[in-house]
């Protein structure tokens, strides 16, 4: 039931976002339309990798916020962090100079943004990936492992994470495998969705401000690829 589940929330959304996409590619860069469908893929990602899996999980279990990563951590080295954020942002600053990567992000492809964009995309992008990391780092691990043991709840749930990937560019998808472990391996010390949440947060601006110069200094909007 708990994998059924998962998939099935990986699934919509991805369908979702292929429509997303779809209409992204039609819209003026920087247009209200094209930053309305952006953002609404993002609110998607936080009903389908957040809410939904928290109401799941609360319903299966009555030890659900401990399980599901919802706790402060304590034991992982914040040392080992400062240095996973260190390699993130090289590696975001190294995929950033992909064609593909740039044609992906930032996913607002305007030139020039207004000032309320910056705090606007700041904040869908943090729901979102706070949803995201939940999911696979906090509902995914911490389920799986209970029911299963620790070898499972990280083989399961860092396989669903590498599926979500799939229709990316070839760099983000390798770039997933390569990611994972760090971002599993704080989570499964602490049972705790925070470390993983800041990394991810890491990567996801840095890779977003990246592109964004680079748009800058040779502008043209890198529409995506038909579908």
């Amino acid at each position: 039931m708990l994998l059924a589940f998962s998939i099935a929330c990986i699934c919509i959304f991805q369908l979702f976002s292929l429509s997303v996409d779809r209409h992204v590619k039609h819209s003026k860069p920087g247009a209200g339309a094209e930053i309305a469908w952006v953002f609404s893929r993002r609110l998607a990602g936080v009903i389908f990798f957040g809410i939904l899996p928290a109401f799941y999980a609360s319903r299966v279990s009555p030890d659900w916020v401990r399980l599901t990563g919802l706790n402060w951590p304590t034991r992982f080295p914040t040392q080992v962090n400062l240095g996973f954020t260190a390699i993130v942002i090289l590696v975001a600053w190294k995929v950033s100079r992909n064609p593909d990567v740039l044609g992906e992000h930032p996913e607002i492809r305007s030139r020039n943004w207004p000032f309320w964009l910056w705090p606007a995309n700041i904040a869908t992008w943090t729901l979102y990936l706070f949803a995201y990391e939940y999911f696979f780092r906090g509902f995914l691990l911490g389920l799986i492992t209970a029911q299963n043991g620790a070898r499972s709840g990280i083989l399961g749930s860092s396989a669903l994470y590498v599926l979500a990937h799939f229709g990316r560019p070839g760099a983000e998808i390798l770039g997933s495998l390569a990611i994972s472990p760090a971002m599993v391996w704080p989570a499964a010390v602490d049972a705790s969705i925070l470390n993983p949440v800041l990394l991810h947060l890491a990567l996801a601006f840095a890779i977003e401000g990246f592109c964004y110069q680079r748009r800058r200094k040779n502008f043209h909007p890198h529409p995506r690829p038909p579908l």
